[in-house]
């Protein structure tokens, strides 16, 4: 791999006068599709790096490092900025994001007919367990958990609606989800549907607690939707929620022994195959690959001021 200084801290040449030159110096300039090294001066394009070629990039301070694809080989390129180039490095990274998703989707709709119907295809509803429930309302809580919290959420909620204005609906629970909708269309698990109905939908892993009230027909689930912020939801399940609330807690089991079965499978995969960390490994490698050279190039700039 090769190592070329761009710019510059302390220029190489020195004028007639002893003062030191500044032909070293340019302007980075991040644009949509690539990154272009321009003499402030003549406005001459001295570098044009494609961000499709980019392989990493790093930033450390004032210094940030691109390894690119010229021709065939890699190039190291470090840059030294005036300012922090953590800032640098976002634009890079915003905009490489942006042209892999184009990149994306166009693949995808140059993908035949066919094909695209047969990735359609894989992504059939979940199968789900379904019953009928009447949706009594939601109120925000202090606690994820708490058998007297979601109780007294129950009683607040049955306070305050009255038994005419709860929402006869459908509770569905399947593998990853429980669903609740005001009314039972045909694909009832499907992202793809319309929300019409759509009263709530919660992911099981941020489902943290259930419990059955004082009266076995109200049952209350709390759901996290976001840092310290938690909601509980109430419903009626006639003659009684408990094997809705033995349901979900099934689904919860399972899907609380499949995460930790992935855990596990990930865990061994990284010990018995050391030497080949994946893309992750390539990445974090060449992250500290530009580190290195980053801190090399100061350690040149440093020699020359002295």
């Amino acid at each position: 791999m090769n190592y070329r200084p761009i710019i510059k801290d302390t220029p190489d040449n020195e004028d007639e006068n002893g003062k030191l030159s500044s032909q070293s110096d340019a302007y980075l300039v991040v644009e949509a599709e690539q990154i272009r090294v321009i003499e402030p001066v003549s406005r001459a394009i001295q570098e044009t790096i494609k961000l499709s070629n980019i392989r990493v990039w790093a930033a450390h301070q004032l210094d940030i490092g691109v390894v690119a694809r010229f021709g065939t080989s890699d190039v190291a390129l470090v840059f030294r900025c005036e300012t922090d180039a953590k800032g640098v490095a976002a634009a890079i990274h915003a905009n490489c994001l942006r042209l892999a998703n184009e990149i994306k989707l166009a693949k995808e709709r140059q993908r035949p007919l066919g094909a695209q119907n047969a990735s359609l295809a894989r992504l059939d509803p979940e199968p789900y367990n379904q019953y009928t429930v009447k949706y009594i309302g939601n109120c925000t809580v202090l606690r994820p958990t708490g058998i007297d919290i979601v109780r007294d959420a129950i009683g607040k909620l049955v306070t305050i609606h009255s038994e005419n204005q709860w929402v006869e609906g459908q509770a569905l629970i399947s593998a990853t989800t429980l669903l609740l909708k005001s009314a039972p269309p045909s694909d009832l698990l499907s992202r793809s549907s319309p929300s019409n109905g759509e009263i709530a939908r919660v992911r099981l892993r941020y489902l943290s607690f259930m419990a059955i009230g004082n009266d076995p027909r109200m049952f209350g689930f709390i759901h996290l939707i976001g840092p310290e912020e938690y909601r509980c939801h109430v419903l009626c399940c006639n003659p009684t929620a408990i094997e809705l609330s033995q349901t979900l807690q099934e689904a919860c089991v399972l899907r609380y022994q499949k995460a930790v079965e992935a855990k596990q499978q990930r865990v061994g995969a990284r010990c018995t195959d050391k030497g080949d960390s994946g893309f992750s490994g390539v990445l974090g490698a060449g992250k500290r690959q530009v580190q290195a050279l980053i801190t090399s190039f100061r350690r040149h700039t440093t020699n020359e001021t002295i």
